[in-house]
């Protein structure tokens, strides 16, 4: 057994040593009969037999973000895993949790293809602690051995996650007594310098290979792994050295990722590297594209150096690749720079980063020529003293990259001019730099500017720089310059032909530029301009015509530009803009923008004071939205059709409403609905695959509408106002104002997420989500005319005759169907296409349910077993329900608080309730039930075990059921419950021709106290009267005059307890003529 904690608290070089690790255990110890690889979190040890179980897992995993129930895990792995492995009793008390088999079949797979043999299990990505235990149950109660070559290995995220899981052995019933072995982790911490090379080497070929994938078409994995090596070289001249450690080294002088790609693209250490077999026909230095195929390459050649350890990512002190090999790079002092610079083949790429020095200049690829090695970087960042830098040695033809950031300068050397090769030029951070041109004398001719000769150069970085002018001569002879950040400049104006022969410049950045009033005419030359950026200025329109050439502008970034009040209306013709961001523009009217822009498919808003009000509508384009500031109240986005994420800041605390109708959005970020003031949040016509944090909820929306099915806008009620609910309790009908939340959905797997967690904070604890109506039906349902608007059935039903050609008329009932109404927190259910999975916590604080036309339902504690909140259920067309309720015998409080039951239509049904071990069953009690009704439900022979009580039980109606014998049946192993329904009152039975008594047992004595009426029509098999206990007034019996002389001669001890009630003359059934009979 051997833990991967890769190298120090951020587990570097995890991916390369689980890979190291992995190859050497085959090696050493295969071969093996089974191999196992695990990628955590999916739970990829379910076989692909096991479609319905994978299906149901991946998911709760998407919808649940990540977490899968305890009843997904007693699905797949059978109770005993669940008894060992889960705790909290809340399961185990679950009626299904006994019906499920000790081991699942795919337990029982896994254990009999795993015995007696030898295999291996890799698990990589492990980001949450696991016990042990757990795998080893899973594996067939299988621990790690030696001796029969079972071998484990497991790739943590974190030290932490090792740590944690060591520590989690914590099993109450029984546990693996797991020696210090089994969590054995490789001290990687005192690697030598033979081992790093190895670890460097194999890691650099596992980059390659993710490079290579990326980018197959630019080259082979052999070729992407030289370009992998030399930027991971050329990134060491940035790595701060370990003589700076402790020291303050300022901010400004980090390097950014985009910095490091556009200085590899300068070196040309990308595309054009490779031989020239390898260089697809379209790619060469001449072609406009070049520079940015190479650029996007960089991306990826970047994020794959950071992936694997060679690059940091978030923390500097982690353990790279670049930090160990910046160890050895050869140092170099100011005083020696002059001499080594005039010897050849001496320095390649030099670094002076904040005084610091080094160089790089290992052996590069066969097109240099021999002997002919020169200075190409000179990187002097964070220097503070450039008095001592021999300029005019280093600043010759040859150099490629000159990072100048961040330090005194407040002159451009003299010889500049000899930079005819300089791609890439940084000043970024030269706060004393406030003009390009060298000073000039009355005597002397005019001197051109230092930058003027650089034909070449492709990034010219000057963010930070206070330059108080810009001349025409700066912009002369730039038709290569591709990235220009003038960002803190200080000048007003630029000449109006400065942008003439910039015509491969891709990104322009004006950022902060507090005294720029206007942008030239010569804007409108920027063909190939794909990000513009402009922030911080005087500026209070743009030229009429900037935008007409600019087809493949990308992104636009207008930020803080106060006095802006129009764009012009070539934007239109922008048709390539995607992406755009304003922020605190404040004389900038919106509504015209989005009017200019139907392309946009990007909109990044910061709003400000005067911005209250936003509304989108309709957006053709829009895929991505973010909205910040703390101004803003309502936002409308309804009908933007391709809108798919939207992203919410933290600051909206003045957000009161949010339409997000007719989008296809697919999560809703979680801090949305918990803002402070969000009193409305609608979501009509969205996707059904949407995902909805309630387990992050701390608070709810007052007014909240999602209907996966609404269509069209005038569906949209009016919701600002508080909504009016109609809800029934047991004495009165009540009418009060109060905030519902109203869901119609078709897929309810978006409640994978609602878990009792949910339930507690919003509901029982919280108080936000008091009232809800969730509907969950197919569209086609949810947009028809409801059957019965009044949720109330017919009185008028169609006897259905066991043979087809015997037909009845319509029979009254006796016994109209009671109007249920919803109550504050409601659930309908009509499952056509799919298991309603995901509701089992939202029905755990549910008042009133309906499920109606439902094919999949079987059982309707499956959905949920204790449905404690459940105070009305109908049951109507439930085409697979077999038994409404499975209930434990002594088990916790279920149904606590059902009042009324109602049953109709349902087919299938062969019984009310059972115990949930067929076997056997003591005691089960519904102790609030008051009124059941039991209609038109053919198959039914029996509706209650003997061992069922019902206390507060007034009125039992069982009508139109044919097949009926019995209503409480009797098993040899049942208990009896000593009073079945001690307060009945009422009891109807009607066209139950079958029925033979009310109790299997004729002997037993009801004690029904309170008994008043038994209604009985067309009962032709029941002849005996319940036998009762004393009492003093006489029960009721209304049933056919040719009934009652059966039923009384039957009990002749009774008669002091029944009084015969005959129906008026009038009222007999009816004789039918059957014209055929067949058997």
């Amino acid at each position: 057994m051997i833990w991967n904690v890769g190298i120090g608290p951020a587990a570097s070089f995890v991916p390369t040593l689980t890979r190291l690790l992995f190859e050497r255990t085959k090696d050493i110890c295969g071969p093996f009969d089974h191999i196992i690889h695990m990628r955590l979190p999916s739970p990829s040890y379910m076989e692909a037999s096991s479609t319905n179980i994978r299906q149901m897992a991946a998911d709760e995993s998407y919808f649940g973000y990540c977490k899968l129930s305890d009843n997904l895990m007693l699905l797949a792995f059978g109770w005993f895993y669940t008894a060992l492995l889960v705790s909290g009793p809340s399961l185990r008390e679950d009626a299904i949790y006994s019906r499920q088999p000790s081991r699942s079949p795919i337990l029982k797979r896994i254990g009999e293809t795993l015995k007696g043999k030898k295999h291996l299990l890799l698990v990589e990505n492990l980001h949450v602690p696991v016990t042990l235990d757990e795998l080893a149950f899973i594996f067939g109660e299988r621990r790690p051995s030696i001796s029969q070559n079972r071998r484990w290995l497991f790739s943590t995220t974190s030290l932490d996650v090792y740590e944690k899981s060591r520590d989690s052995r914590d099993l109450k019933v029984w546990e693996f007594h797991l020696t210090p072995e089994y969590y054995y982790a490789p001290p990687f911490h005192d690697f030598r310098s033979r081992d790093w090379v190895m670890l460097i080497k194999e890691a650099l070929e596992d980059a390659a290979k993710s490079i290579f994938i990326a980018l197959q078409d630019k080259g082979d994995e052999e070729f992407w792994l030289h370009v992998a090596q030399h930027c991971l070289y050329y990134a060491i001249l940035y790595h701060p050295l370990h003589e700076a450690t402790g020291q303050h080294i300022s901010n400004t002088s980090s390097l950014t990722s985009d910095e490091l790609v556009r200085c590899w693209v300068a070196e040309d250490l990308l595309l054009s590297a490779a031989s020239p077999s390898k260089i697809p026909a379209e790619i060469g230095k001449k072609q406009s594209n070049y520079y940015r195929s190479a650029y996007e390459a960089g991306k990826v050649v970047i994020q794959a150096l950071q992936e694997y350890s060679f690059l940091p990512i978030y923390s500097a002190d982690a353990v790279t690749g670049v930090s160990k090999l910046a160890m050895g790079a050869p140092r170099l002092k100011h005083d020696e720079l002059n001499a080594r610079v005039k010897k050849s083949n001496q320095l390649r790429w030099v670094s002076f980063l904040n005084d610091y020095g080094r160089h790089v200049s290992w052996e590069w690829w066969p097109r240099e020529t021999s002997g002919d090695i020169m200075v190409t970087t000179l990187i002097l960042r964070g220097c503070s003293n450039m008095s001592v830098i021999p300029f005019d040695k280093l600043l010759n033809p040859h150099l490629r990259v000159l990072d100048l950031s961040h330090t005194p300068i407040n002159s451009l050397p003299h010889a500049f001019s000899n930079l005819l090769n300089l791609y890439m030029l940084s000043l970024r951070g030269c706060s004393l730099l406030q003009t390009l041109s060298p000073p000039q004398h009355n005597s002397e001719k005019e001197t051109p500017s230092p930058i003027s000769h650089l034909e070449n150069i492709q990034v010219l970085d000057m963010n930070g720089v206070p330059l108080l002018e810009l001349t025409q001569q700066d912009g002369s002879n730039k038709s290569n310059l591709h990235y220009l950040d003038l960002s803190g400049s200080k000048f007003t104006t630029l000449p109006s032909e400065f942008f003439c022969e910039l015509s491969s410049l891709e990104e322009l950045i004006f950022g902060n530029c507090t005294n720029l009033r206007e942008l030239p005419p010569s804007m409108t030359q920027l063909s190939n301009l794909l990000v513009l950026h402009v922030e911080g200025t005087q500026i209070t329109s743009f030229p009429e015509q900037m935008f007409q050439k600019m087809q493949i502008l990308h992104t636009l970034k207008l930020i803080s530009n106060i006095l802006l009040m129009s764009l012009p209306v070539s934007l239109s013709e922008a048709k390539g803009l995607k992406e755009l961001h304003i922020s605190n523009c404040i004389s900038l009217s919106l509504q015209i923008v989005w009017e200019l822009l139907p392309f946009l498919e990007s909109l990044y808003i910061q709003t400000w004071e005067e911005l209250e009000d936003i509304k989108i509508l309709g957006h053709p384009n829009l895929r991505t939205f973010s909205l910040s500031g703390p101004w803003v109240r309502c936002l409308s986005l309804c009908g933007c059709s391709k809108l798919k994420s939207v992203n919410f800041r933290d600051d909206l605390k003045a957000l009161e409403a949010v339409d997000l109708s007719g989008t296809a959005i697919e999560e809703v970020p979680h801090n949305l609905p918990n803002l402070p003031q969000l009193n409305m949040l609608l979501l009509l016509g969205v996707p059904c695959s949407m995902r909805f944090p309630w387990h992050l909820l701390d608070r709810f929306p007052k007014v909240f509408y999602l209907d996966h099915c609404a269509n069209d806008e005038n569906q949209i009620p009016e919701m600002f106002c508080q909504q009016k609910l109609t809800y029934r309790d047991e004495n009165q009908h009540k009418e009060e104002t109060t905030n519902t939340a109203h869901i119609k959905i078709d897929d309810p797997r978006m409640f994978h997420s609602f878990n009792a967690g949910a339930a507690y904070k919003l509901v029982k604890k919280g108080h936000f989500l008091q009232s809800f109506n969730v509907q969950v039906k197919p569209c086609s349902v949810t947009g028809k005319k409801p059957r019965n608007n009044e949720l109330e059935l017919s009185t008028r039903i169609q006897r259905c005759s066991t043979y087809s050609d015997v037909q009845y008329s319509e029979v009254a009932s006796i016994m109209p169907t009671m109007m249920l109404q919803p109550k504050r927190r409601h659930v309908e259910i009509s499952a056509k296409n799919q298991y309603p999975n995901g509701l089992r916590h939202i029905l755990s604080v549910t008042n009133s349910m309906f499920i109606t036309d439902d094919a999949f339902v079987g059982c309707l504690t499956d959905i949920n077993y204790s449905l404690n909140e459940l105070e009305e259920c109908q049951l109507q067309h439930c085409h697979q329900m077999t038994v409404v309720f499975l209930m434990r015998s002594y088990g916790s409080e279920v149904l606590s608080h059902l009042q009324v039951l109602q049953v109709l239509h349902l087919n299938n049904l062969l019984s009310v309730v059972e115990p949930d071990i067929l076997s056997y069953s003591y005691s089960i009690t519904l102790k609030v039930l008051k009124h059941i009704r039991l209609e038109h439900c053919p198959r039914s022979e029996k509706m209650f075990p003997c061992s069922l009580s019902l206390p507060a039980l007034e009125t039992l109606v069982i009508l139109f059921c044919s097949n009926l014998k019995t209503i409480f049946y009797k098993r040899p192993d049942y208990g009896v419950a000593r009073s079945p329904f001690p307060n009945i009152k009422s009891i109807y039975l009607q066209e139950l021709p079958q029925l033979l008594n009310i109790h299997d047992d004729v002997t037993f004595r009801f004690e029904m106290p309170k008994w008043e009426k038994l209604f009985v029509r067309g009962c032709q098999s029941f002849h005996r009267l319940p036998l009762l206990k004393m009492k003093q007034s006489k029960v009721e019996v209304n049933g056919e005059r040719e009934c009652w002389g059966t039923l009384h001669l039957k009990l002749p001890e009774q008669t002091d307890y029944y009084l015969h009630v005959p129906p008026p003359e009038s009222v007999s059934r009816k004789k039918h003529i059957i014209e055929s009979y067949l058997r």
